[in-house]
């Protein structure tokens, strides 16, 4: 029993060391044309090889447009960012050309929202004082 815990524990240990050296954290800021910071934009990471792209992970920028993702360590050659925010034109960059702290700049891309009309059916039944009202 001594001998299982033992391996159980030398082989966690092992996992978790190669678990932490696998990634790599990378900091940056994203911003529109007047270097303003834009707060809660996305930034997604995106494994592609050929026409298939496998999502990575992601993360959200502060209300000050900075942020903190952890990309795959090694090599990078077929990794994608991928930066995107409300009313910004979404832009994305291959992750071998990181030098961190990166600043990525958005255009504004102005959305120009649809009219929006609410309906609502009459209800069957109305309550008007002690009557019940029923609409057939």
């Amino acid at each position: 029993m001594i001998i299982f815990w033992m391996n159980y524990a030398f082989y966690s240990i092992l996992f978790l060391l190669v678990a932490a050296g696998s990634t790599l954290a990378q900091t940056g800021k994203v911003q529109d044309e007047q270097g303003q910071g834009i707060p809660s934009a996305v930034i997604s990471v995106h494994a592609f090889q050929g026409m298939d792209t496998t999502y990575l992970t992601y993360t959200k920028s502060n209300a000050q447009g900075q942020f903190t993702i952890v990309l795959p360590a090694g090599s990078l050659k077929n990794v994608l960012i991928r930066v995107h925010a409300m009313s910004y034109a979404p832009t994305q960059l291959p992750a071998g050309q990181w030098v961190a702290p990166h600043t990525i700049t958005l255009k504004s891309r102005p959305v120009q929202l649809g009219e929006v009309v609410i309906t609502r059916p009459r209800p069957p039944v109305q309550i008007r004082g002690d009557t019940l009202e029923f609409n057939v």
